[in-house]
């Protein structure tokens, strides 16, 4: 097995910039993306999926 060069090592984190470049240009009005599915701000519950289905169902007093 070989061992990473510096020049593979440079163009690894050269990559790794532009990536990063690109993600922050592309979501300019995101703070942070949550990984688990949601962006930032909105709440993740079991209840959500719950709350999506009953919004469909006609309302009851």
């Amino acid at each position: 097995m070989r061992r990473p060069t510096s020049i593979g090592l440079l163009m690894s984190a050269a990559i790794s910039v532009c990536r990063l470049a690109a993600r922050t240009a592309l979501l300019p009005h995101v703070d942070r993306f949550d990984w688990r599915g949601a962006w930032m701000g909105e709440a993740i519950s079991p209840w959500d999926s719950w709350n999506a289905g009953a919004a469909l169902l006609p309302h009851v007093d």
